[in-house]
């Protein structure tokens, strides 16, 4: 198994995942938008139950902060291995490691918000 190494071979599976879950939720936010469901500032435009206005909008919130999140997190797994794969690193493994951390807690943040709506 010789070759090069290949950094992006390490980033990529999350940062296409995190493209997929981001694409689904413009879907998701996109059929909402169109069935009013969406918030429009603290009320919703049609609301079909009591308990509706409140579920929305912790939903877009959550999901919403979760997604501005994974935008950052890419762009920091992607800087990350771009400087790998040009060899402008240094030899410490600090940056990498906090890069890492702060993608595994917001998936893991993301796997709550989903156990809360389900």
């Amino acid at each position: 198994m010789g070759g090069a190494f290949r950094p992006w071979d390490f980033c990529s599976p999350p940062s296409s995942s995190a493209w997929l879950f981001l694409g689904i939720k413009a879907f998701e936010y996109h059929e909402h938008w169109i069935t009013t469901c969406f918030p429009a500032g603290l009320r919703l435009r049609r609301a079909r139950s009591e308990g509706g206005p409140i579920f929305f909008c912790l939903y877009f919130a959550m999901t919403g902060f979760h997604a501005l999140h994974m935008v950052v997190g890419i762009g920091l797994v992607s800087t990350i291995a771009y400087l790998v794969w040009k060899g402008s690193t240094r030899r410490s493994t600090t940056t990498g490691e906090n890069v890492g951390l702060y993608w595994h807690f917001v998936d893991s943040c993301g796997f709550t918000c989903i156990r809360c709506f389900i």
